[in-house]
């Protein structure tokens, strides 16, 4: 049986016609991945209370952790205070630098996260403080700040 060559003809252009629908499947595939992708980092920065504005990156709270995943370095900026507090290699506050209210202060701790020295600038002046393990002052200076009961 002799083939028409017309069939011939068709069959040719039916078979880049399959290809060429695989190609465009392809393509169509690989955009739509790309764009859940980005629909899904979009709605993970939305929801993680990111704000990008002209040259800023605004958040209330940073974590810097080390190459085991442990938080050493918190830089917090919210209605729980502001400050920036160094933890050590077991997640304990070795050191805070804070605001609270509208006084600025540094306070040093023991193992045992109890504080144990500290400087506030409070209205009537510094206080640097020495404390007990158990928070009570060993000492207090300026010392007028000890009869004023401050």
């Amino acid at each position: 049986m002799k083939r028409n060559p017309m069939s011939r003809r068709l069959g040719f252009e039916m078979e880049l016609e399959k290809t060429d629908i695989a190609r465009l499947l392809r393509a169509n595939r690989k955009l739509t991945l790309i764009c859940a992708t980005q629909a899904a980092l979009l709605a993970m920065l939305m929801l993680c209370g990111w704000q990008f504005q002209t040259n800023e990156l605004t958040l209330r709270r940073l974590s810097i952790v080390d190459s085991k995943g442990q938080e050493r370095v918190i830089l917090r900026g919210g209605d729980d205070g502001q400050g920036l507090v160094l933890l050590d290699s077991v997640g304990r506050t070795k050191c805070g630098l804070t605001v609270d209210g509208d006084r600025p202060g540094l306070r040093l701790y023991d193992d045992r996260n109890q504080a144990r020295a500290g400087l506030v600038i409070n209205p009537n002046g510094p206080n640097l403080d020495f404390l007990n393990a158990d928070g009570s002052y060993i000492e207090r200076h300026p010392a007028a700040i000890r009869k004023t009961g401050r």
